[in-house]
Protein backbone atom coordinates (compact mmCIF):
# COMPACT_ATOMS: atom_id res chain seq x y z
CA UNK A 1 0.00 0.00 0.00
CA UNK A 2 2.83 2.40 0.86
CA UNK A 3 4.51 1.68 -2.48
CA UNK A 4 1.29 2.53 -4.31
CA UNK A 5 0.99 5.83 -2.41
CA UNK A 6 4.64 6.67 -3.09
CA UNK A 7 4.16 5.98 -6.80
CA UNK A 8 1.08 8.23 -6.86
CA UNK A 9 2.98 11.03 -5.12
CA UNK A 10 5.86 10.58 -7.56
CA UNK A 11 3.50 10.96 -10.52
CA UNK A 12 1.96 14.04 -8.92
CA UNK A 13 5.43 15.56 -8.47
CA UNK A 14 6.23 15.03 -12.16
CA UNK A 15 2.91 16.60 -13.19
CA UNK A 16 3.44 19.55 -10.84
CA UNK A 17 6.89 20.19 -12.31
CA UNK A 18 5.39 20.25 -15.79
CA UNK A 19 2.70 22.71 -14.70
CA UNK A 20 5.33 24.96 -13.12
CA UNK A 21 7.52 24.87 -16.26
CA UNK A 22 4.54 25.83 -18.43
CA UNK A 23 3.59 28.65 -16.06
CA UNK A 24 7.15 30.03 -16.10
CA UNK A 25 7.29 29.76 -19.90
CA UNK A 26 3.99 31.69 -20.21
CA UNK A 27 5.25 34.37 -17.83
CA UNK A 28 8.45 34.76 -19.84
CA UNK A 29 6.51 35.00 -23.11
CA UNK A 30 4.18 37.63 -21.60
CA UNK A 31 7.16 39.67 -20.37
CA UNK A 32 8.78 39.46 -23.80
CA UNK A 33 5.62 40.55 -25.57
CA UNK A 34 5.23 43.49 -23.15
CA UNK A 35 8.82 44.55 -23.85
CA UNK A 36 8.26 44.34 -27.60
CA UNK A 37 5.05 46.33 -27.46
CA UNK A 38 6.75 48.98 -25.31
CA UNK A 39 9.55 49.26 -27.87
CA UNK A 40 7.26 49.74 -30.87
CA UNK A 41 4.21 51.87 -30.08
CA UNK A 42 3.62 52.33 -33.82
CA UNK A 43 2.66 48.66 -34.10
CA UNK A 44 -0.53 49.34 -32.13
CA UNK A 45 -1.48 52.12 -34.56
CA UNK A 46 -1.11 49.71 -37.48
CA UNK A 47 -3.39 47.12 -35.95
CA UNK A 48 -6.29 49.48 -35.13
CA UNK A 49 -8.41 50.88 -37.90
CA UNK A 50 -12.08 51.24 -38.70
CA UNK A 51 -11.12 50.12 -42.20
CA UNK A 52 -9.60 46.65 -41.80
CA UNK A 53 -7.54 47.03 -45.00
CA UNK A 54 -5.84 50.22 -43.79
CA UNK A 55 -3.66 48.49 -41.21
CA UNK A 56 -2.30 46.07 -43.78
CA UNK A 57 -1.61 48.86 -46.23
CA UNK A 58 0.23 50.89 -43.59
CA UNK A 59 2.20 47.84 -42.52
CA UNK A 60 3.33 47.14 -46.08
CA UNK A 61 4.44 50.73 -46.62
CA UNK A 62 6.23 50.82 -43.27
CA UNK A 63 8.30 47.68 -43.86
CA UNK A 64 9.26 48.20 -47.50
Amino acid sequence: MAKLAAAAWGKEAVLAEGRERRMLRRQAMNENSMELSAESPHAEDLSFSENPDRGFSDAEMHFQ
